[in-house]
């Protein structure tokens, strides 16, 4: 999943998302692959296995593990499968492992959880490749670059669209974003009109 949008403002962000948005998109995916896998709430505490499948080795395992984690337990709590994701739910994490293309047992980008409690495991399969933790830190740089913009042009940003799993911003006291039934004229990050930078009014 990439998100290089077409019609943003050619700049040093290219369009891509700020943290709370970034978190948003990937725990709105976990939670609807997590439905969709009928997973039971866990009643006691739970320890996790990952294998990580990575289509090229250019990524830090390390970076891999630790921004998919977070999005990943998450998104867990989200979909009700967690009550929480601190240390009363979650008693450690077993093992990971790493298979890449051309390895035997690759299915593609995404990732394999193993939810385990005592005689009862759940699995999961998450096929998208989730940030790493440079892209999770380059998102949160992002934000802070777009709010320093914001208010030095006195123009706040915007809440977010009420529509579950999108990452848009609203309009000027909409619910919802331009894609979702806000302002059509209005940016579809910050929700002004008059949008100092970062996509375009009026992009497809």
């Amino acid at each position: 999943m990439r998100f290089q949008r077409k019609g943003s403002r050619a700049g040093r962000d290219g369009g891509a998302p700020d943290y709370v948005t970034l978190r948003r998109i990937w725990i709105g995916t976990v939670v609807a692959v997590a439905l969709a896998a009928k997973l039971r709430p866990c009643a006691l505490a739970a320890h996790f296995a990952f294998v990580w499948h990575e289509p090229d080795r250019h990524r830090d395992p390390d970076g891999v593990s630790s921004g998919g984690r977070k999005l990943i337990l998450d998104g867990l709590v989200r979909a009700k499968v967690l009550s929480a994701d601190g240390v009363r739910n979650v008693r450690g994490f077993v093992g990971e492992f790493f298979k890449y293309k051309g390895e035997p047992g690759y299915r593609g980008p995404g990732v394999h959880v193993v939810v385990g409690q005592t005689g009862d495991d759940q699995s999961l399969w998450i096929p998208h490749r989730l940030p790493d933790a440079n892209e999770m830190r380059a998102a949160v740089e992002v934000g802070v670059r777009r709010q320093l913009a914001h208010k030095k042009s006195g123009q706040p940003l915007r809440k977010l669209c009420a529509r579950r799993g999108c990452g848009f911003r609203c309009g000027p006291g909409d619910r919802f974003c331009r894609k979702h039934g806000g302002d059509p004229l209005a940016c579809r990050e910050c929700g002004d009109r008059d949008c100092p930078g970062h996509v375009a009014p009026g992009s497809p």
